[in-house]
């Protein structure tokens, strides 16, 4: 989350802490889940419900990460990308974070990506609906 805003939802008001989120936001939609372009469906960081919070403070960024498995090895090139598509979006200094206990699940994947993947996987192999 945005500093208490959901990252997926469009920026309350123009200038200030507003404007700094929706380029934040912008930047991060251009960083996509590796295993998601691996299984033939890119999803975006946000969209794939990675993002667990942006903190958006004096100057600072600070983005924590909820990993799909405590085993991604593609960890480190995510944050790193979240690093460099941001700050090309904002002069700020941007940090990232991993959060090993947040749980992720399919369920927080936005639905647009769940109907994507649902539209190239058979429903036994898919991760967002029950067995």
């Amino acid at each position: 989350m945005m500093t208490g805003v959901d990252p997926s939802s469009p920026a309350t008001a123009p200038g200030g802490r507003d404007e700094v989120e929706r380029l934040v936001r912008d930047a991060l939609r251009r960083v996509v889940d590796p295993c998601s372009i691996a299984a033939g469906v890119p999803i975006d960081v946000i969209d794939m419900g990675i993002i667990k919070a942006v903190d958006v403070r004096d100057g600072a960024i600070a983005i924590t990460l909820r990993p799909t498995s405590p085993f991604c090895f593609q960890l480190d090139m995510i944050a790193a990308q979240i690093v460099a598509k941001v700050q090309e979006a904002v002069p700020h200094k941007v940090s990232t974070e991993v959060d090993f206990a947040a749980d992720w699940d399919p369920e927080m994947m936005s639905e647009q990506a769940r109907a994507r993947l649902r539209a190239v996987r058979p429903a036994s192999q898919d991760p967002t609906r029950p067995h």
